[in-house]
Order: C-alpha cells, then sequence, then structure tokens
C-alpha cells in the first residue's frame, strides 16, 4: 500500500501524481510474464481515494527477481471512495444471474476465507445470511467480487426457496488465481454437489459477455453433465481471459 496526503481541493485545481516503485507487491508469475496487484491511497484532510490496480503482460526477457515497475500494457483499476464504501472485494470479477424461468428465484452470494478480511470470516451477500428475489427476466449481480488468486472463491447459491436449503441448493462458483504457466486465470464450474432443484432447466454459464473466448459450460434438462464432479477435470474450467462470469438459468 502506497499512501499520499494532499492539502484540501481546490476548484479548479488538478495535480499529478506519480506512484513511486514498490518493493513489497501482491506479484507473481514465471520468465516472460507477470502480474501484479497493488493499493495506492490519495488522502484529504476529509476525504480519501484508494486504487486497487491489477496489471499483467508478457515480456519475453522479463525475470521474476525484476521489481515490477515495468511498463505495463494492460491495466484494469477499481476504485472505490472511503466515504462511500461498498461491499465489493478484490479485482474486479462480478457474477450475474440471468432468470430465464417463469418463476422467482432466490439468490445469496458468498466468498471464502481470505486473509484480508476482517477476522477472516467468509462474507456473504446479504450480510444477514439471508437471499434476494430475482424475478422472472430480471437480471442479478453480485455485490461480492473474486479475491486475487484464489484467497477468496465466489459462490453463488441459488434456491427456489427464500431461506437456503443446504442440501438443496444450486451453486454458481469462480475464483481468479495464476495458473501452473504463471499467468492469471479464472477458474469456475456449476455445482449440484449440495442438491439441484433446477435439474429440470436448462443451467447455461459463460464468462465474459463474449461467449467465444472462454470455454462454456451447460447442463440441458434433466442432465448433469456439465456439473462439476470431484475428479473429473472437464467439469472445471480455466480461462485466461478473465472476465464477469454469466449464469443463464431456463
Amino acid at each position: 500500500m502506497i499512501t499520499t496526503t494532499l492539502a484540501a481541493p481546490v476548484i479548479g485545481a488538478s495535480y499529478a501524481i506519480r506512484q513511486a516503485p514498490s518493493f513489497t507487491p501482491f506479484s507473481g508469475g514465471n520468465t516472460g510474464h507477470f502480474w501484479h496487484v497493488e493499493d495506492f491511497t490519495i488522502k484529504w484532510p476529509t476525504h480519501s481515494l484508494t486504487i486497487t490496480s491489477n496489471f499483467t503482460e508478457d515480456m519475453p526477457h522479463w525475470q521474476p527477481e525484476w521489481a515490477p515497475n515495468q511498463h505495463f500494457d494492460a491495466i484494469t483499476t477499481e476504485i472505490h471512495d472511503a466515504d462511500h464504501p461498498t461491499p465489493q472485494v478484490g479485482t474486479g470479477i462480478n457474477g450475474h444471474v440471468i432468470n430465464s424461468c417463469p418463476y422467482t428465484i432466490h439468490v445469496q452470494t458468498a466468498i471464502g476465507n481470505n486473509p484480508g478480511y476482517t477476522n477472516n470470516e467468509p462474507v456473504t451477500d446479504p450480510a444477514d445470511g439471508s437471499t434476494y428475489t430475482i424475478a422472472p427476466g430480471a437480471w442479478y449481480t453480485t455485490q461480492i467480487q473474486a479475491a486475487v488468486n484464489g484467497g477468496g472463491g465466489v459462490s453463488i447459491k441459488l434456491s427456489k426457496d427464500a431461506v437456503l436449503n443446504p442440501t438443496n441448493t444450486y451453486q454458481v462458483e469462480y475464483s481468479q488465481a495464476a495458473n501452473k504457466d504463471g499467468r492469471m486465470a479464472i477458474w469456475y464450474d456449476i455445482s449440484g454437489l449440495n442438491g439441484d432443484p433446477f435439474l429440470n432447466e436448462k443451467r447455461y454459464m459463460q464468462v465474459n459477455w463474449d461467449a467465444s473466448v472462454c470455454p462454456n459450460l451447460y447442463s440441458g434438462p434433466g442432465s448433469t453433465g456439465a456439473d462439476w464432479s470431484s475428479g473429473d477435470t472437464n467439469t472445471q474450467k480455466e480461462c485466461e481471459n478473465v472476465g464477469d462470469v454469466y449464469f443463464y438459468l431456463c
């Protein structure tokens, strides 16, 4: 974390701020490729702004022992206002559920343990552990984002009932982590391991708005062919085109 404090902002004034190199980043990779995540906070007497930057780049001659203050081609930033905090965490991967069923469904999002969270406790949305409703034809977007490097995988829990039944809840799961080549990737699956109240419906999952950039998952009515199964590597997908997750029901 790099923090700088500025005087109270003046109307019409502008500031040019350069972030100094950091030698304690959250980074990884291998020869020829690296990724780097770092926070930069600007503080005024009554206001502050934090920018979380996620850099990734292929550089044929780059070595892991180099300090990560190189030129970056691709930059994704998430900005939050300290005076108006949001429940979002992580590096910007959201989940979206599109309910094409003729009936209302219920949803809760949860994220796994991560050292960055207070008391190292899982986070749920809604925070009280209840559920939101998704009306027929409606769209739901998570308020919890996947944490970087797999420290907090996200599970979108779906049910026909307002109170989740732990033995009859369908799950859409995803996380962000470096793969065996040292590249940042998204890992994802759909799971009826804890029950499937939507077995007779179509279930379809894609990553990114462009469905052609990552492998898709589809289980037709009455089928569990794409659902996660322990030991079956075909039921958990990996994609280096990291982006939002879209799940279509019915």
